[in-house]
């Protein structure tokens, strides 16, 4: 008997190593993070140059509008001439 029992157990280690259970590789998930936080600087940065665009446009738009001294005294020079 106790051959046997030896004969069982060197056939089942003979099947454990010939068909071994597959170990899951647990999934990293780091990929995900990085590109998130990518998205999210991208997004911060268009947001960003759409403000600074913004801003500028106003800049020019107030500058345009806008009547200085010396455009109001030529203005009042060329009444006077006419």
């Amino acid at each position: 008997m106790a051959e046997e029992e030896k004969k069982e157990q060197v056939e089942k280690k003979e099947q454990i190593q010939s068909n071994p259970v597959p170990v899951a590789q647990n999934k990293s998930y780091g990929w995900l993070i990085v590109g998130g936080i990518n998205f999210v600087f991208i997004l911060l940065l268009a947001g960003v140059g759409l403000y600074l665009l913004q801003e500028v446009k106003d800049e020019q738009q107030d500058q345009s509008t806008e009547i200085n001294k010396d455009d109001m005294r030529e203005i009042e020079l060329s009444k006077q001439l006419n």
